[in-house]
C-alpha cells in the first residue's frame, strides 16, 4: 500500500551571487508502506535534496507531497539518520535516544523505557549510561538509528548513514538495518553511493540522472534466496550489480 507519492517535485536554491542552481527536475516517485528504497546516482544529482523534501526540512519549489491519511503533523512522523550520529556530547546514550521524546511532550519514565528498548532493538542495552566519545562509529551511528525510531516514526530516511565507516564496520550495519527493519516493520528510504549497498539492502532500487536530478528508472530487487552474507556470492546479486552499474555510467 502507498505510504507516500510524490508528484512533480521540483528544487531550485539561490546561490550568494543571486543565481539559480536547479537540483531537482519534475520528479514523481511512490513509496510502499513497509518497504525498503534506495536512491542512487551521481554525485550532486539531487538524492539528499530530494529525502530532506520528503522529511519536510525543506520545502520544494514545486509539485507536491501525498500521503496516505494525511501529510504528517509534526517530526514525529518521520525519522531521519543523517550520515554522522549527531549526537549531544553531553548526554547518554540514553537520554541522546530519549530526547525527540522530551521534545515531543513524553514523560521522562516512558522516555527513558522507549529509548532502552530502541537500544536493546539495536544491540546497545549495555550502553545507555555512555557518553558518545566512549563509543565507536558504528555503535554511535546504531544509537542514531534508535533515536530515529524511538518515536515510532510512519518512514525512516537515511543519508549515506554508513558512508564514512570502515568497510568491514559497513557490511556489519548493513546486516544490523535488515535485522532491525524486519523485527519493525519500518519504511526506509536509503540514499547511498555504494551499488552493493543498494543491492544488498533494497526491495527496490531508483536510478536519479546528473543534475538537475530526476528518477530514471526504478528496479524491483528480487532474489531466491535471503539476504545475508552468502548473498554476495549469488549470480542474482552481481546481475543487479551489473544492471545497476551500467545505469550509473
Amino acid at each position: 500500500m502507498e505510504l507516500v507519492r510524490a508528484e512533480g517535485i521540483t528544487k531550485t536554491f539561490t546561490t550568494r551571487s543571486g543565481g539559480e542552481v536547479q537540483a531537482l527536475s519534475p520528479t514523481s516517485l511512490s513509496i510502499q508502506e513497509g518497504e525498503f528504497l534506495s536512491l542512487i546516482g551521481p554525485s550532486g544529482c539531487g538524492k539528499s535534496t530530494l529525502l530532506r523534501i520528503l522529511s519536510g526540512l525543506i520545502e520544494p519549489s514545486g509539485g507536491e507531497l501525498i500521503w496516505k491519511d494525511g501529510a504528517p503533523t509534526s517530526g514525529s512522523d518521520v525519522g531521519f539518520v543523517f550520515q554522522e550520529p549527531v549526537l549531544l556530547p553531553w548526554l547518554s546514550i540514553r537520554d541522546n535516544v530519549r530526547f525527540p521524546l522530551d521534545a515531543f511532550g513524553v514523560s521522562k519514565a516512558e522516555g527513558n523505557e522507549r529509548a532502552m528498548e530502541m537500544l536493546k532493538l539495536v544491540g546497545l542495552g549495555d550502553f545507555g549510561s555512555a557518553l558518545p566519545k566512549e563509543l565507536s562509529g558504528g555503535m554511535r551511528q546504531r544509537a542514531a538509528i534508535a533515536r530515529a525510531l524511538v518515536y515510532r516514526p510512519r518512514i525512516v530516511l537515511m543519508d549515506e548513514p554508513f558512508g564514512a565507516l570502515d568497510l568491514l564496520t559497513r557490511d556489519r550495519m548493513n546486516d544490523e538495518l535488515l535485522r532491525i527493519k524486519q523485527e519493525v516493520g519500518a519504511t526506509i528510504v536509503f540514499v547511498t553511493h555504494s551499488i552493493e549497498e543498494a543491492a544488498y539492502l533494497s526491495d527496490r532500487v531508483a536510478v536519479m540522472c546528473a543534475r538537475p536530478g530526476r528518477i530514471r528508472t526504478i528496479h524491483d530487487i528480487k532474489y531466491d534466496v535471503e539476504r545475508g552474507e552468502a548473498l554476495k556470492d549469488n549470480p542474482q546479486f552481481h546481475h543487479w550489480l551489473s544492471v545497476l552499474r551500467k545505469e550509473l555510467k
